[in-house]
């Protein structure tokens, strides 16, 4: 008897045995042609989000978020929610601040949040397959940034 088809996600996990497949995440940061200004563009399986950054550096301290928020935390405990450290403001998405916030509760969890001071909220949560994703390609698009930007990051972080 014939075997069916693979569809591709089944061919993914056949590429990495033994590995979970985290979703597909990509992340670019684009500086804006006769601007200072940079655009951050976002594409997952769930989301897609283009907005202006507020400074390069803060794109180190995501990726610092994500990989705190990684973390093992003990069952049935909430932690502190440390303002300086589990809420980054990335950018802006129009007059909406865009911000990247770590849940304080026992597993994994952090949200995209886009917010305006009138009180409209957006908020994307993020599990941990879209956090472990969402980081590693952060670090990779702050990696090919031009050497010059990426400088900012290292003095400032």
């Amino acid at each position: 008897m014939a075997q069916p088809a693979l569809s591709d996600k089944e061919t993914a996990h056949l590429d990495l045995p033994g590995k979970a497949v985290a979703p597909a995440w990509t992340v670019a940061i684009d500086e804006l042609p006769e601007s200072k200004d940079w655009l951050l563009e976002i594409d997952s399986p769930q989301v897609y989000l283009t907005f202006r950054v507020v400074e390069i550096p803060a794109l180190a301290r995501a990726v610092d978020l994500l990989n705190s928020a990684r973390v093992t935390r003990l069952p049935g405990r909430k932690y502190p929610f440390v303002p300086n450290r589990d809420d980054v403001t990335l950018g802006h998405f129009g007059e909406a601040a865009v911000h990247l916030l770590r849940d304080n509760e026992d597993f994994s969890r952090c949200f995209l949040v886009a917010e305006q001071q009138s009180g409209s909220t957006l908020r994307v949560s993020l599990d941990e397959g879209d956090i472990r994703a969402f980081a590693e390609a952060m670090s990779h698009a702050i990696a090919d940034l031009p050497r010059s930007s990426a400088g900012a990051l290292t003095a400032t972080t």
